[in-house]
């Protein structure tokens, strides 16, 4: 009956503990009932692939264009607030063409 006892709290501290680190992880801050990617994820947003190179790229654009203060890049590459839903990036960069012709 002890040893039942024992695996009992052992699997209840395991569960704790794995949900404690897992909150720690949390790629999102709670704004207003609304889960906002971090500039932890932003960060890691920008070390993958050529993600650096582009972002740079959009902010010279934007800042040649005169709307370079306006607000900060990172606030118009986030994906809304539904990205952890649908298994998407938090940031995404917008193609260099409209596609317009």
């Amino acid at each position: 009956m002890a040893s039942l006892a024992l695996l009992l709290v052992l699997v209840v501290i395991a569960l704790w503990l794995y949900l404690y680190l897992k909150s720690l992880e949390k790629p999102y801050a709670e704004l207003k009932g609304y889960r906002v990617a971090t500039m932890q994820s932003f960060n890691r947003f920008l070390r993958r692939g050529g993600n650096r190179a582009r972002v740079g790229q959009l902010t010279r654009f934007l800042q040649e264009e005169g709307v370079g203060e306006v607000t900060a890049v990172h606030n118009l590459l986030r994906q809304g607030t539904d990205w952890l839903d649908i298994g998407e990036p938090p940031f995404a960069i917008p193609p260099a063409t409209s596609g317009a012709t």
